[in-house]
C-alpha cells in the first residue's frame, strides 16, 4: 500500500548532525550489458563484458558529515581503481556538497587526472510514502518510492529519528536521513554501514574547494555526450546521462 505522508506527523527526533559511512554497490556487468546491448557480443566489447562476469560489482565507500545546514558526502579513497566502465556509469562522483540554506549542490567528478565541478540547483525527487519498514544499522527506517529526473525509479529507506532531510549522493527530500537507497533499473544500491550521531561536524563541511572545469548539470551532460555520444545509439546515451548524479 502506498500512502502520501502527513507533514504534520510528529516524531521524537534524536539527532540533527553526525557522520554516516555508506557502501555503494554497482552491478557493472548488468550496466555494461544494458548499455552495450547488441554491441556486447561484438569483437570490440565481447572480451571486456565477459571479463566482468567474475567481477560484476564495483564497490565504493563514502563518508558523509552533515548537520541541518550543509552536508559533505565524499569518497573515502579517491585512488580507488577506475576503468572504462566508469565512463559507462557516468564518471565517478568523488564528492557531493549540499548547502540547504542556499538550495545549491556541488558535485565533484574525477576521471583520471581530469576533475569536474558541477554547481547547480539540486534535482527534486517526487516521493510517495509506504508503510514498509526496514532496520538499518539499528535504526528503524521507513520506505518511500521516488522518481528522480521524472523517470528513474528509486527506493529509499529513511530514518525519521535523524531530523535532517538528507541522504547519500544527490538523493534527499524525505522527513529524515536516508540510510538505504536502491536504483533498481540502474543496478545501484547504497546503504549505510556505520552511523555516528555523536560526531561533531567540523569546518571541512562548510565548503568544498572551487577549481577549474566548473559546469552545470546540463553543460556536463553536453560534455559527456561529446566524449561518448558517438559510441552508442541515442537511447543508450540516455542510460549514461542518467548516471551523472550517482
Amino acid at each position: 500500500m502506498v500512502l502520501f505522508f502527513d507533514s504534520e506527523a510528529q516524531y521524537q527526533h534524536i539527532a540533527h548532525q553526525g557522520k554516516i559511512e555508506y557502501e555503494v554497490k554497482i552491478n557493472r556487468f548488468e550496466r555494461a550489458r544494458k548499455l552495450l546491448d547488441a554491441q556486447a557480443s561484438s569483437t570490440k566489447y565481447r572480451d571486456y563484458v565477459l571479463s566482468l562476469q567474475n567481477n560484476r560489482f564495483l564497490m565504493r565507500n563514502y563518508e558523509m558529515d552533515f548537520d541541518r545546514k550543509r552536508s559533505l558526502y565524499a569518497l573515502t579513497d579517491e585512488n580507488q581503481s577506475q576503468d572504462f566502465i566508469d565512463l559507462l556509469i557516468g564518471i565517478p562522483t568523488t564528492a557531493v556538497f549540499r548547502d540547504m540554506e542556499t538550495d545549491s549542490i556541488l558535485v565533484k567528478k574525477q576521471f583520471g587526472e581530469e576533475e569536474f565541478l558541477i554547481i547547480d540547483k539540486p534535482e527534486r525527487i517526487k516521493w510517495k510514502y509506504t508503510d514498509e519498514r526496514m532496520e538499518i544499522q539499528g535504526y528503524e527506517c521507513r520506505r518511500a518510492n521516488g522518481l528522480y529526473m521524472d523517470s528513474i525509479y528509486v527506493v529509499a529507506f529513511y530514518c525519521p529519528e535523524i531530523d535532517v532531510a538528507g541522504g547519500p549522493a544527490v538523493f534527499f527530500g524525505l522527513p529524515g536521513m536516508i540510510l538505504g537507497l536502491s536504483v533498481p533499473e540502474e543496478h545501484i544500491h547504497i546503504f549505510a554501514t556505520e552511523v555516528d550521531l555523536n560526531f561533531t561536524v567540523k569546518s571541512k563541511t562548510s565548503s568544498l574547494p572551487i577549481g577549474p572545469n566548473r559546469m552545470t548539470f546540463s553543460s556536463f551532460q553536453a560534455y559527456l555526450k561529446s566524449l561518448l555520444g558517438d559510441r552508442f545509439a541515442e537511447d543508450k546515451w540516455e542510460i549514461t546521462k542518467r548516471g551523472i548524479g550517482f
